[in-house]
């Protein structure tokens, strides 16, 4: 069967990589690509048509700074040999939630040793870095057993609550991805680097919406959250302190409708004092991962399912166009 969205994957994954040009632009570009019916293949060798998308002189700068090093398809070429995989919002696999919040990434680059696909019951798992060791048995007896119902643990990959995760979840023969808030040139820290190959063997996904030569930055991280929280149909809070980026990702959930879980923790430490007040808020405490599920709102779940099978509908049917 043939690839529709390969030369829109190709030339998105292509544009993201141009310095300056960020989502905002993208979405602009293609919107007036479409509307006037230019071609992608017009788009890079025309520099009227950059005018008409408005691209401001800097970006035509870093457009013909790309263009001296790689074609469209040269760039793809160069990402496939370092086992890099592509997905836009119109593909098949592209994870149906994300197309519910409002900053949808242009690209996602993945790294897998399987085939990626849609993934089950995605969960985001998330807190604070310097876990207590009630912090690290909490996660990794909600994590198992949200494992053993087939959920998908999501997070970000620091050391910490987020790591524990995804450990737990691997051991469990569960299904595990992780979002970068840099490319994949770059490992953040460094330290993570032996972690990431590790884990990368034992069918832990890894994805990113950074081409591989953005390196690490503190804006990035806070970015990467929306897509933690963005990707989950529920977001689990496990320690944080009151000023903590695991709060970010709880707001960000809250704002696409999501459900925001927490576990009651030891009023003595200070990891405690962001998840009372996310509990105060209305969060959920919860003490297993089953009591989790079960409180996972029925209609959020329902409608959020329901709207996941019509977006999978839609981009078949847009294959077919």
């Amino acid at each position: 069967m043939k690839d529709f969205s390969l030369d829109e994957r190709i030339n998105l994954a292509a544009l993201v990589a141009v310095n300056g040009i960020g989502r905002v632009t993208i979405g602009r570009v293609v919107r007036i690509l479409e509307v006037n019916q230019i071609k992608w293949s017009k788009f890079w060798i025309n520099k009227r048509i950059w005018g008409l998308c408005g691209l401001n002189e800097k970006q035509k700068d870093s457009l013909k700074v790309f263009l001296k090093k790689n074609s469209p398809k040269d760039y793809y070429e160069f990402l496939q040999s370092k086992g890099i995989n592509v997905l836009i919002p119109t593909d098949i696999n592209f994870p149906s939630l994300l197309l519910e919040i409002e900053q949808v990434p242009s690209v996602l680059f993945i790294r897998s040793k399987h085939q990626f696909a849609q993934f089950e019951l995605p969960i985001a798992v998330v807190g604070t870095r310097k876990m207590t060791t009630y912090g690290k048995y909490a996660t990794q007896k909600v994590v198992s057993e949200l494992c053993l119902h087939g959920a998908t643990i999501v997070s970000g990959f620091m050391y910490g609550v987020d790591f524990t995760a995804h450990q737990t979840a691997l051991n469990n023969s569960g299904q595990t991805i992780a979002f970068l808030g840099f490319g994949f040139n770059f490992m953040y820290p460094k330290s993570q680097r032996t972690l990431f190959t590790q884990f990368f063997e034992k069918g832990m996904i890894f994805a990113t919406e950074y081409p591989p030569h953005i390196s690490p930055q503190k804006g990035y991280f806070v970015a990467r959250n929306r897509l933690v929280a963005g990707t989950s149909l529920a977001t689990l809070v496990v320690e944080a302190a009151r000023k903590s980026g695991s709060l970010i990702t709880a707001q960000m959930a809250l704002d696409n409708g999501r459900d925001i879980f927490t576990i009651p923790g030891p009023i003595t430490h200070s990891n405690c004092h962001g998840t009372v007040e996310l509990s105060n808020q209305g969060a959920t405490v919860i003490t297993s991962g089953h009591e989790l599920l079960g409180e996972l709102s029925y209609g959020l779940k329902e409608g959020l399912q329901n709207r996941m099978k019509e977006n999978e509908i839609n981009k078949k049917l847009s294959l077919v166009d």
